[in-house]
């Protein structure tokens, strides 16, 4: 297991609501599965989460709001996986051939989203996946980055590593966890 914090993306003065989270990641990989723990620490009550539902389901612009990402690829290859996770027990999975340029997605096995587990102080929730068939038993780079939207209505950007002047969690830079 690897566990890594989670910087903030910021043009604007450290003092935004934001930035006042600590974010950290615990990541798992196996022969077939990766699973990750994400923690957010500090006031949940300035995020603006959605509703948790009883039952995980497929969703789509999950990153307009709180939601957690993992970027995945085969060490020193442009192709790559984008897997995003809503507090909504809502999942998507994209597939890129090079720098957002999306490619062809066979189906996807649904992933095990736990009910997250929120407090006024900390959040959390375990998310268990099966990559795509191409990153079974190869060594990975990833990127883990969370969008988290305040009730003032600003969205937070979090992420290993920064690489441009704007928020891009698909640079291929920025994606530095290596898991073999």
């Amino acid at each position: 297991m690897k566990t890594v914090q989670l910087i903030p993306f910021t043009p604007q003065p450290i003092s935004h609501r934001g930035d006042n989270y600590t974010i950290y990641v615990n990541i798992t990989k196996s022969q077939q599965e990766i699973t990750a723990e994400f923690v957010l620490q500090g006031d949940t009550n300035t995020i603006k989460w959605p509703t948790a539902a009883q039952q995980v389901r497929p969703g789509t612009d999950l990153w307009k709001h709180t939601c957690f990402e993992l970027f995945l690829s085969e060490q020193n290859q442009r192709q790559y996986w984008e897997y995003n996770f809503s507090p909504a027990r809502q999942w998507a999975t994209y597939a890129f051939a090079d720098y957002r340029e999306p490619a062809s997605l066979p189906t996807t096995r649904t992933p095990v989203i736990e009910p997250p587990q929120r407090s006024e102080r900390e959040f959390s929730q375990h998310v268990r996946f099966t990559p795509q068939a191409p990153l079974a038993n190869k060594p990975l780079a990833i990127g883990v980055a969370a969008i988290i939207e305040t009730t003032d209505g600003q969205r937070h950007f979090y992420a290993l590593r920064h690489c441009g002047d704007k928020p891009d969690f698909h640079l291929r830079e920025s994606f530095v966890l290596k898991m073999d």
